[in-house]
């Protein structure tokens, strides 16, 4: 925060998530709102130019960063945030790992009405085609119609099929078919 204040960001800053630690809850002021746990997210959602998402570590699937997405955040985050999420920089988000290059990504995002509205339609899109509803649907209902290819306890795909249709290599499929 104090690298994307010297980069001229004015506005102002919610810090929401669960047992905020005392430094963090430290930086509370009238620009810098620490909300600690809320349980819907949405109304803060409504009010917000942009979502970051600087996280160190973490696995799969993040949470914050698709909900932020979906409700039309553009989103600026690290490498690992996006880690495991189809996600591309400067379509879908901005991906930035050191803090004075978040900082110029925050700033830039908060400014650049072009690229806010580039990532918005990006971050919709992603959504849209790896984590919507009619997405999981048509997963369950492939997955369903590949259990029901399996007759007699033959495969009727080969290992090629099966792990191209599942997007792995070969090798770790070769025990299912």
């Amino acid at each position: 925060l104090p690298r994307a204040r010297e980069e001229g960001f004015d506005g102002r800053v919610w810090i929401v998530g669960s047992h905020p630690p005392p430094e963090v809850r430290g930086l509370a002021s009238e620009r810098v709102i620490v909300t600690g746990f809320v349980p819907d997210v949405a109304p803060l959602f409504n009010d917000c130019r942009l979502s970051v998402a600087p996280l160190r570590y973490g696995a799969g699937v993040k949470g914050k960063v698709n909900q932020s997405m979906a409700r039309g955040l553009p989103v600026v985050a690290t490498s690992m945030a996006c880690e495991g999420m189809s996600l591309e920089h400067g379509r879908d988000v901005l991906v930035a790992d050191e803090a004075d290059d978040f900082a110029r990504a925050v700033c830039r995002l908060y400014t650049d009405g072009a690229l806010w509205a580039r990532l918005v339609a990006g971050g919709r899109k992603n959504i849209d085609e790896f984590y919507s509803f009619a997405c999981a649907a048509s997963a369950v209902s492939e997955a369903l119609d590949f259990a029901e290819q399996r007759v007699g306890g033959s495969p009727v795909w080969t290992v090629d099929q099966a792990a191209a249709f599942l997007k792995v290599p070969a090798n770790t499929v070769s025990g299912l078919v």
